[in-house]
């Protein structure tokens, strides 16, 4: 569908990863505050639009005018076979305009759909975007359906676990789509794997995973949780290894990058230290030694994406990359999590 164009409609807060998922999706266009227009989408756009964490809503663009007047005038010339609402509608809009007149020219120029101010078939919307007026047609909802993979409705518990919209922004902005890999399964790594938010979300979106963790007991729960949301075992790959040593990635052949295209992950703080060794910060500073060294041994780029606490430096950070994406991420009043994305 090149020559169709749609409009973005995502949450406030959480702005910059509402726009980041986005971007790596699909190509914007143009913006404006929480709306993304995206032109020339070449792929299998509900199946895309699934993924999205931070979206509300896909509007597909029917067409824009200048005014409303114009708008108007675009309405009563529309082809009547363009336009065919099928079941019941309602329009809406955040403009300050007669709501009833519009309904009124939409009904005449369609095949006379019912009125259903409650629960429509179609939400035909009028948005003011870039000084221009946009009659959409509203084709997607997001469910939310993340929020019945909060934490502890899953069936091994970790505290430190977290949320799946968060977790689901996460893997958009880092894994390649479809067309970037050419229809390829992607594999994702998450070196500290934890409970397993990361891989259920990337396993529900049909991306492979492969999960390390020093803590046994830690890789049976997302084991328990991966199958649980029925995520089949040939789609992840546990190992109890070490993300700070090297040798954990050469096992496996996982240095030449036959087995994942992205590092993403939730550093630990505290108890996970221990396992280590190490107090947190000697542990971030070893894995960021260990990342450096893949990403300079690997024969193309390797994403990463990293969740890290607030309190840490972002000097040590930039000694070993360079931050292409920011954003903190409030947790509560003790804590906010920094989420980077790294080159």
């Amino acid at each position: 569908m090149p020559n169709e164009k749609y409009l973005f409609i995502t949450i406030k807060n959480h702005l910059p990863l509402a726009r980041a998922e986005i971007e790596n999706l699909f190509r914007i266009e143009d913006e404006e505050d929480n709306l993304f227009l995206i032109d020339n989408v070449e792929m299998d756009v509900t199946e895309i639009f699934d993924r999205l964490a931070y979206t509300n809503f896909v509007n597909k663009i029917i067409f824009s005018a200048s005014t409303l007047e114009e708008l108007k005038n675009e309405i009563k010339n529309i082809n009547k076979t363009e336009f065919d609402i099928q079941g019941s509608f309602m329009i809406r809009s955040k403009i300050d305009l007669d709501i009833k007149e519009f309904a009124n020219l939409i009904w005449n120029q369609s095949n006379k759909p019912e009125v259903n101010l409650k629960n429509p078939d179609n939400i035909i919307e009028i948005v003011k975007f870039k000084e221009k007026y946009l009659l959409t047609h509203r084709i997607w909802g997001n469910n939310k359906e993340f929020f019945n993979r909060k934490p502890h409705m899953r069936p091994s518990l970790h505290p430190t676990s977290l949320d799946p919209r968060l977790a689901r922004a996460c893997v958009n902005i880092i894994a390649k789509n479809q067309s970037q890999t050419k229809q390829r399964t992607q594999t994702i790594l998450d070196p500290f794997c934890g409970s397993g938010g990361f891989l259920i979300e990337a396993g529900l979106m049909g991306i492979n995973s492969i999960g390390f963790d020093l803590d046994g007991k830690m890789l049976e729960r997302t084991k328990t949780n991966l199958s649980f949301y029925k995520i089949k075992e040939d789609k992840y790959k546990l190992f109890k290894k070490d993300a700070t040593d090297i040798d954990s990635y050469n096992s496996y052949n996982l240095r030449l990058n036959v087995e994942f295209d992205a590092i993403i992950s939730d550093l630990p703080y505290g108890r996970a230290s221990k396992l280590h060794n190490k107090e947190v910060l000697d542990l971030y500073q070893s894995f960021f030694k260990t990342i450096k060294e893949i990403k300079q041994v690997k024969n193309k780029k390797l994403r990463v994406l990293l969740i890290l606490p607030d309190f840490v430096d972002e000097k040590i950070i930039s000694k070993h990359f360079s931050i292409y994406l920011k954003y903190n991420y409030y947790i509560h009043r003790s804590l906010s999590r920094v989420v980077y994305v790294l080159d």
